[in-house]
């Protein structure tokens, strides 16, 4: 089984194509090409519909025009055929087909203020495979400042350790988040044999958060003892004027 490949305007083959080099003296010529083009590249589904003398097939780098440009857009379709130049030779076309970004095979990470776990960097983390281990403490440090300086608004870095707000739709077990983040704090941790290798835990409450809530519950506790007080004296007191009403009476 031929292992086809997406088009990329790198590949000479298709590069020749975009810039419509490929010239012929006859049809049968053309028609060849494009059925090496057909055979080494990976074609779209409508092309099964298409004719001997057409294709259709996602390019890489394809017409990436300015309306598509930062929305995630890495190529294009294009529509590929055999069509007849001015002075008579056969070539071959490339025309571009809009269709919306889900329908692209790849696509561009769209930049955001929050990582994902799709992201290279927690990938790798999770997965704990030989490419998460860092020979010194200052290998696994570097790792985890680049990530912070990609990811400012959403990290904070500390020695040896990154806190981290994460985007995620399920948690560990599947379940669906409510709020679709996560807050984690990744460690460099140092192996046996000296390595380090980052690891992940996650951190619901921030320290900063349980500062504030210790305070807020000794605040209450305070409160609590002194309506307590309160009460016990003013009921001291009414005790005494009460009593004090029924001596009068007797």
């Amino acid at each position: 089984m031929v292992d086809r490949k997406y088009a990329t305007v790198r590949h000479p083959s298709i590069n020749a194509l975009v810039e419509g080099l490929y010239l012929y003296r006859n049809e049968q010529d053309a028609l060849d090409r494009l059925n090496v083009l057909r055979n080494q590249f990976v074609m779209s589904r409508d092309t099964a519909a298409c004719s001997d003398h057409e294709l259709i097939m996602w390019i890489k780098g394809f017409k990436v025009d300015d309306s598509q440009h930062g929305k995630g857009y890495y190529g294009n379709y294009a529509h590929i055929s055999v069509s007849r130049t001015s002075e008579g030779l056969f070539t071959l076309s490339a025309e571009k087909i809009d269709r919306p970004l889900s329908q692209h095979p790849q696509k561009r990470r769209l930049e955001s203020d929050h990582p994902n776990w799709g992201h290279p960097f927690l990938r790798r983390i999770k997965r704990d495979k030989a490419d998460n281990l860092y020979e010194t403490l200052e290998d696994a440090q570097r790792k985890l400042s680049e990530f912070a300086l990609e990811f400012p608004k959403v990290t904070i870095p500390n020695p040896g350790r990154l806190y981290c707000i994460v985007f995620a739709k399920t948690d560990e077990a599947g379940n669906l988040i409510k709020n679709r983040t996560q807050r984690i704090v990744i460690d460099a941790v140092q192996r046996p044999d000296g390595k380090y290798k980052l690891v992940y835990w996650h951190n619901e409450k921030p320290v900063a958060r349980q500062a504030d809530d210790a305070a807020r519950e000794e605040e209450d506790a305070t409160r609590l003892q002194q309506d307590d007080n309160w009460r016990q004296s003013l009921k001291s007191k009414l005790g005494d004027l009460l009593g004090g009403e029924a001596d009068g009476e007797v």
